[in-house]
C-alpha cells in the first residue's frame, strides 16, 4: 500500500469511528434536544468531511476554500431550525423537519454552480457544487437517523434509510477514499483537476 494510501486510509478509519462512536453515546445516553445538538454537529461534519475525502481524491486536490465550504455547508444547513426552536412553524408546517432539509436545496446550489460555470465564474461554481455535496450529506445523515421530507416540494412525507444502509454508505466512501488516493500534488483553487497544455 502507497503512503498515499496510507494517509487516506488512516483519516477515512479515523472519521468513520468517531461517527459510529457518537453516535453509540447518543442512542445509550438519550440526550436532551440541547446536547444532541452538540454530539450531533460533529457527526455531520466527519459525515462531510468522509464524502469529500472521497470525492477529492477522484478530482483532484481541493483547496482551503473548498474543505471550508463543504465543512461549513454540512453543518449550517441546521440553521433551519431555529424558527421552530423558537415556536414558529414557518419552515416546517406539514414536514417531520424543515422545507429547506430537502433535494431541493440540493438542485438549487447545482443549478447555481451550473449557471456560475456559464459565466466562467468556475472558482465560485465549485464552491456552490461542494456546498451541494456538504448538504447532500447532511441528509444523508439525518435520513439514516429520523425521518426526511427529502422530495419537498412535491410530497411533504417523511423518508427514512435505515442506519445500516447509511452506514454502508460510510464505507463505501471510505473505500473510495482509499483507492482513489494518489501521490499528495499541490492544492488548486478549486476542486477540478490538473489542467496542462494552452490556454483554457
Amino acid at each position: 500500500m502507497t503512503d498515499a494510501r496510507r494517509t487516506a486510509l488512516r483519516r477515512a478509519g479515523l472519521l468513520l469511528a468517531l461517527i459510529v462512536l457518537l453516535d453509540l453515546v447518543i442512542r445509550t445516553a438519550d440526550p436532551d434536544y440541547a446536547v444532541l445538538g452538540v454530539l450531533d454537529e460533529p457527526a455531520h461534519l466527519a459525515t462531510g468531511a468522509l464524502l469529500a475525502l472521497a470525492v477529492s481524491t477522484r478530482t483532484g486536490p481541493w483547496s482551503r476554500s473548498a474543505w471550508l465550504t463543504v465543512l461549513a455547508a454540512s453543518c449550517l444547513i441546521d440553521a433551519d431550525h431555529v424558527p421552530a426552536a423558537l415556536g414558529s412553524n414557518v419552515l416546517t408546517h406539514g414536514t417531520p423537519r424543515p422545507y429547506t432539509h430537502s433535494l431541493t436545496t440540493v438542485a438549487v446550489l447545482l443549478l447555481l454552480a451550473l449557471a456560475a460555470r456559464a459565466l466562467r465564474r468556475r472558482h465560485v461554481s465549485a464552491l456552490l457544487a461542494v456546498a451541494a455535496l456538504g448538504v447532500g450529506g447532511h441528509l444523508l445523515r439525518d435520513l439514516g437517523t429520523a425521518p426526511v421530507a427529502l422530495f419537498w416540494p412535491v410530497s411533504d412525507a417523511g423518508v427514512t434509510l435505515p442506519y445500516a444502509g447509511y452506514l454502508a454508505v460510510l464505507v463505501a466512501a471510505a473505500l473510495a477514499a482509499v483507492a482513489g488516493a494518489r501521490r499528495p500534488q499541490p492544492a488548486q483553487p478549486v476542486h477540478e483537476p490538473v489542467r496542462t497544455g494552452g490556454p483554457q
